[in-house]
Parts: structure tokens; sequence; C-alpha cells
């Protein structure tokens, strides 16, 4: 059951997707990624080398030392995102869109130094009811690539969630890199237990 639930959940969100430097957009990669207790394994792209990272935040920037700018179950983002800004004029417009459809008007845009920042954006999209969450982990420097670890928590069996629209999302501002970018979602879910 669990397995079918990350499944269908997970369609349309890569496990481990590529951000392009100059671009900024994301492509689903056909890389393997393989979860061990306290660390990830993935390729750093086709044909490239396996690296392990630590999930512990013993390297790289963890959830305490990351800068949120927008932490939201509601947001316009109506597909799944996963996406890096380093540049104003690409920032206002996502921070536009993130607001889109139900803030309006949309708060003033965070001011930002992209010389020393980027902005780190994860949504999931459109999810059925409460109980979801998206949320930025780690940003872990591994030489050429940073690799960022996005949590997603889903509502396990017995939960009791809301019937409402929900679209979560992060937003972390992070020590600018013109390094690859790469996402890691790991996914999470526990039972709830009725009495």
């Amino acid at each position: 059951m669990k397995e079918r639930l990350a499944r269908r959940f997970l369609r349309g969100l890569p496990l481990l997707a590529a951000v392009s430097c100059s671009a900024g957009t994301v492509r689903s990669p056909q890389v393997p990624l393989a979860l061990m207790p306290g660390r990830i394994m993935a390729r750093s792209g086709p044909g490239g080398r396996p690296i392990a990272l630590a999930t512990d935040g013993s390297h790289g920037l963890s959830l305490d030392s990351l800068e949120h700018i927008l932490r939201s179950q509601y947001s316009g983002l109506r597909d799944p995102v996963r996406t890096v800004v380093r540049d104003s004029l690409t920032w206002s417009r996502w921070w536009e869109q993130v607001h889109a459809h139900y803030q309006s008007p949309p708060p003033a845009v965070p001011r930002m130094d992209f010389r020393r920042a980027m902005v780190v954006i994860v949504g999931l999209g459109v999810q059925n009811s409460t109980g979801f969450d998206v949320r930025i982990d780690s940003v872990i420097p591994n030489g050429a690539t940073t690799v960022v670890v996005v949590r997603i928590v889903a509502p396990g069996r017995g939960c009791l969630v809301g019937n409402a629209e929900t679209t979560p999302v992060d937003v972390v501002k992070v020590p600018t890199s013109r390094a690859l970018v790469t996402f890691v979602d790991r996914f999470h879910s526990a039972d709830c237990e009725r009495s």
C-alpha cells in the first residue's frame, strides 16, 4: 500500500533532477538513486561517477542554517517545481508565480544580492488534501555540483486530513554558486494510529 501511494504521489516528480546553470531549467535525468540510512548514493549525471552524500547535516548547509524566505502549504505553483534563481528579473517572476492565485497583490519581492546569494525553489504542485509538505533539508557542495536534499512528506495510512487543495512550497536563500545543482527528493510517510 505504501509503495503504491509513494509511486502515485511521486508520479511527475523526478527523484533526481539536474538544473542547468545557465538556463535554470529542470530536466529529468535517467539517473538511478539508492537510499541508505544517513546517506544518499546517486550518480552525478548520465554516465557520471557515483557520489555518496551525508544527509545528517555534517556536510553543507543543514536545515537550521538555511535561510527560508517562504515556506507555505499554499502557493501559486500548480505543477511540481525544482529550480535555482540567480538573477533579479527571474527572481521577480518566480516570486509573482509563487503567490499567484492565492495572494493578490503579492508581497513585495524580497531584496537579494545575487552576487552573494541565489534562491532555491521547490514546490510539490497540487495535492488533493492537507497533510503534504515539502522542505529543503540541506544544500551540499560536492565539487562541480551542489546537491539540494528535499524532504517530501505525505500523510500515511489512518491519518486524518482536510479536504482542501494544497500546493506546498519552500523558498530558500543560499550562498551563490556556479556549480550544476542537482535535487534529491526523499519521500517520508508515517502511518497514524487509530484509538
